[in-house]
């Protein structure tokens, strides 16, 4: 039986090759995007990797050195996606590069009109997704391009306030600026699945403030955790994104805080903190310092006055966390399972905004 190191190593190995077995079109994708010429890839050499599931297959962020002979070791990040369906998988990637080219010209508008806050320049202008470079049937691979300079997001050294900020914003950017009605009945099972955990009377409010919401957006991310983004000093790229259309924007802010939320329980747990404990410190780092940072970035970027009577950032949050809480037992299960019913039921984003 293998052990996860040798395990690591095979599949750094694997992943190389495939990489190798693509340098011609890596070389053609590198120059024309950089306008620059690298000449020939001589070796590849894997840095990183974060690895993750979905309902669409397992990807690689894989952080990599390329030596060429033109211009030596270049880095950058690239993406390799193992799915039954490549078909789907390629055509999903292909609409997701579609729509953040859409998304990149109506940001450029802004900048001509010098629209822009000054909060959201503080992070990178350009957002994009990459485009399919090629598929490999027989290894069932789809293989994104390279990008120079990019990391995954979580290989970068930020505390939890710049992931805060980073999250609103580039939720924001892939939203987009225009504003709708969400389809709010494609909710339906969400709150049936609810019912058996939270009392008919709050999750009513909750449909209630939902109805009235006009911050449906054209297109979830639908996997909006910080393993689906890569990040240069100019550059912002979202990966493995749903598509879903017309849902509550929210939706997406709220999935990647209860993902960041998940990984802070499981630290503190690891740490040794009681349940006790962690009640009042999570609690204080998710809705007074973590939120504001999330809100902030997110309205100075896509502008939501008028949007909404109540934000449903609560419900969302912890409705999250409650899908989450199926996935682990003991402690984890219960702790995910409390601040889930937490945030529907006292909706502490939502008394804070009110207080402001």
């Amino acid at each position: 039986m293998s052990t996860p190191e040798e395990k690591e190593m095979q599949l750094k190995k694997t992943l190389q090759q495939l990489i190798l077995s693509v340098k011609d079109q890596l070389v053609e994708s590198v120059e024309d995007y950089n306008q620059i010429s690298i000449g020939k890839i001589i070796s590849a050499e894997i840095v990183g990797i974060q690895t993750h599931s979905g309902a669409g297959g397992k990807t690689h962020v894989v952080e990599a050195k390329l030596n060429t002979t033109k211009m030596g070791v270049i880095e950058g990040g690239i993406v390799l996606k193992f799915t039954d369906d490549i078909e789907s998988e390629t055509k999903n990637a292909t609409e997701l590069h579609q729509l953040l080219k859409k998304r990149q010209q109506e940001w450029d508008a802004l900048l001509e009109k010098d629209a822009v806050p000054s909060l959201a320049r503080r992070f990178p202008s350009r957002m994009i997704a990459p485009r399919v470079l090629t598929t490999i049937p027989e290894a069932k691979c789809l293989i994104l391009e390279f990008l120079l300079d990019t990391k995954p997001a979580l290989m970068l050294n930020y505390n939890m306030l710049r992931k805060a900020s980073l999250i609103g914003y580039s939720l924001a950017r892939f939203h987009g600026f225009k504003t709708l009605k969400p389809k709010v009945e494609a909710y339906q099972p969400l709150f049936n699945m609810l019912q058996s955990i939270i009392d008919e009377k709050t999750l009513q409010k909750w449909w209630n403030i939902l109805e009235t919401s006009h911050g449906g957006a054209e297109f979830l991310h639908g996997d909006s955790h910080l393993q689906n983004l890569l990040v240069s000093k100019h550059l912002i790229c979202w990966i493995d994104a749903m598509l879903t259309p017309y849902m509550e924007r929210m939706d997406d802010v709220g999935y990647a805080l209860s993902h960041e939320a998940q990984e802070f329980i499981i630290r503190c747990f690891q740490q040794g903190m009681t349940f006790e404990s962690l009640v009042p410190h999570f609690i204080n780092n998710m809705v007074i310092k973590w939120v504001p940072y999330v809100l902030a970035s997110y309205k100075a970027t896509a502008q939501l006055d008028n949007v909404y009577e109540n934000l449903p950032l609560d419900f969302f949050v912890g409705a999250h966390l409650i899908i989450r809480s199926n996935f682990f037992d003991s402690l984890l299960k219960e702790a995910l399972l409390y601040f889930g019913k937490y945030f529907i039921n006292q909706a502490p984003i939502l008394y804070m905004l009110h207080q402001q």
